[in-house]
């Protein structure tokens, strides 16, 4: 079943595990005809004079995606890109979405 990406958007800081402020992204996502909602979180570390970022996908993100890797690599490349500012136009068609049993 065709997989789009409806938006992408940033959403007020979360706080982690430390109590720090986190940045994170709504993701949502039509799955055929069912509507789903994912939010990813950044978690920034800092290395000499370079900060790196890693994108965390929630829960449901990864056990809905499990078997479609290859939608879970295009929806998190596009979490990347508008964090980073990029414009981008919605929806986007990022695959065709299988079962446990065509993957």
């Amino acid at each position: 079943m065709k997989t789009q990406v409806l938006f992408i958007k940033n959403i007020e800081a979360q706080l982690d595990s430390s109590k720090r402020k986190t940045d994170a992204l709504e993701v949502v996502v039509l799955l055929g005809e069912v509507t789903k909602q994912f939010i990813f979180t950044v978690k920034k570390t800092v290395l000499g004079n370079r900060t790196l970022l890693t994108f965390v996908e929630d829960t449901n993100f990864s056990n809905t995606f499990r078997f479609n890797d290859h939608i879970a690599i295009e929806i998190t490349n596009l979490v990347k890109r508008t964090y980073q500012g990029e414009i981008i136009t919605f929806p986007i068609v990022v695959g065709d979405f299988g079962t446990a049993e065509e993957a």
